[in-house]
């Protein structure tokens, strides 16, 4: 259940690599496209942190899971719970 060291890596990869392709002209200056894209950018980050941070918060809520029933497996955990 607990996620994986590169699934956490390339959720950050993907969360840094959002801000290419922002609309900036050749002076460096921000267009309406780009501050779309920029917010868009930011957004979708913004969304790929809490995905990452419910993800953790699980992990954390299954392992006491674990720890106060002794169950590993969700399966048998669930059927368990029904």
């Amino acid at each position: 259940m607990k996620l994986k060291e590169s699934e956490k890596n390339e959720l950050e990869r993907m969360t840094l690599n959002k801000t290419d392709g922002l609309g900036l002209d050749d002076k460096g200056r921000s267009s309406a496209k780009g501050s779309k894209n920029m917010w868009n950018s930011m957004k979708d980050k913004a969304q790929t942190t809490v995905s990452l941070e419910k993800a953790v918060s699980y992990e954390e809520a299954f392992a006491k899971i674990e720890a106060a029933t002794g169950i590993h497996d969700i399966d048998i955990l669930v059927k368990n719970f029904i």
